[in-house]
């Protein structure tokens, strides 16, 4: 019975200094700098990750933003005043967003060209052009809206063409709000 209490004694006293430091004998602080350690190096792959995350969400808000809009103009309308060679020109133009964000009719312009008969010094009547803008209208993300250019007085519009007033960093801004 002495060499069952004997064994018991002994095998306690060598399991409990394995499980009390596994085997080795660290001080508190040892153990403390190596979790330390261990949360330094999980904090680091967690910063790389979104770090890697970011890139790619950055990358595909510049794409984004590079095809924000399209714009397709419609069928022009002249419509003469009386007999005079004086018209209202009218231009339906659709714009498309392209985004998965809303933009905003403050976000963007439509630019074109007005043709309208001018004089010149001698008194002729010479074609003059004048650049123009239309402002926008608010449209949903994926969806398009048609907006009608319309000049009076005028022979032609053309060359219309849309722009994004927004800045590459507010449209990231806007998309990251979004999600």
């Amino acid at each position: 019975m002495k060499s069952k209490l004997l064994l018991f004694a002994l095998c306690s006293a060598v399991c409990g200094s394995f499980f009390a430091g596994c085997g080795n004998k660290k001080s508190a602080e040892e153990l403390a700098a190596e979790e330390a350690h261990r949360a330094d190096s999980i904090a680091a792959a967690q910063a790389a990750e979104q770090a890697r995350l970011d890139s790619i969400n950055r990358a595909e808000s510049e794409k984004m933003y590079a095809e924000a809009l399209t714009l397709v103009p419609g069928k022009k309308n002249v419509a003469y005043v009386g007999e005079s060679e004086f018209a209202t020109v009218t231009l339906p133009v659709t714009v498309t967003n392209n985004t998965d964000v809303a933009i905003n009719g403050a976000d963007y312009v439509i630019e074109y060209v007005r043709v309208y008969e001018g004089t010149n010094s001698e008194g002729d009547f010479v074609d003059r052009t004048k650049q123009c803008t239309a402002q926008g209208q608010d449209i949903a993300p994926g969806s398009s809206v048609t907006i009608t250019l319309k000049e009076k007085e005028s022979l032609d519009i053309s060359q219309p063409k849309v722009t994004l007033n927004l800045s590459a960093d507010d449209f990231a801004a806007r998309r990251a709000e979004a999600k």
